[in-house]
């Protein structure tokens, strides 16, 4: 799988997405450890009702219901549950750890007179603080994308959506400059 050719994320396609992708890079920068949910527990307030979501894996998110599953059939029986009832039982739910990294074009692949671009990429369970920043990496990945964080507030703002490749699998690269794989002894 690593021997497949690579695609240039670096200056992508509508047809990348949602596609497996080889990407060699340098690793240029990596955020903290952050805790991340893949399943919430909710429990309503009102009458106890318990419901699992799933959270999309990457930058994703959940959708938490607004209404309680119970204030449709039962509710002409009883009294309904509130607007937005559910809160999140955390010793239910299940998290994992991720991380973010930042790959830049290797530079031996940056085209004369032009800077090296980066792609943003999410790492998760035992991939996280695998690598440090200046390693020379080949990332296995679902190129994807996410709606960026300034446009989600503003009803006025064209929707933004940033890409970036949640990784599947990482090695070292130890080919191209640099690297040698002669035996030298002294």
């Amino acid at each position: 799988l690593y021997g497949a050719p690579s695609h240039s994320v670096f200056s992508p396609q509508s047809s990348m997405i949602t596609r497996l992708v080889v990407v060699p890079g340098i690793l240029t920068s990596a955020s903290k450890v952050q805790t991340k949910a893949t399943a919430l527990y909710l429990q309503c307030r009102d009458c106890q009702t318990a419901q699992k979501v799933i959270v999309r894996p990457g930058f994703g998110g959940a959708q938490i219901p607004r209404t309680c599953p119970r204030s449709g059939a039962e509710a002409q029986l009883k009294e309904r549950c509130s607007l937005d009832p559910f809160t999140i039982v955390g010793e239910r739910s299940t998290c994992i750890d991720q991380q973010t990294l930042k790959l830049q074009e290797a530079p031996e692949a940056v085209p004369t007179g032009e800077m090296p671009r980066t792609v943003l990429m999410t790492v998760d369970r035992d991939l996280v603080e695998k690598y440090t920043t200046g390693t020379r990496v080949v990332v296995v990945g679902i190129y994807s994308v996410f709606e960026s964080r300034t446009s989600r507030g503003d009803s006025r703002a064209v929707a933004v959506r940033t890409p970036y490749v949640r990784v599947l699998g990482m090695r070292l690269n130890d080919e191209g400059s640099g690297h040698t794989h002669d035996n030298v002894y002294a």
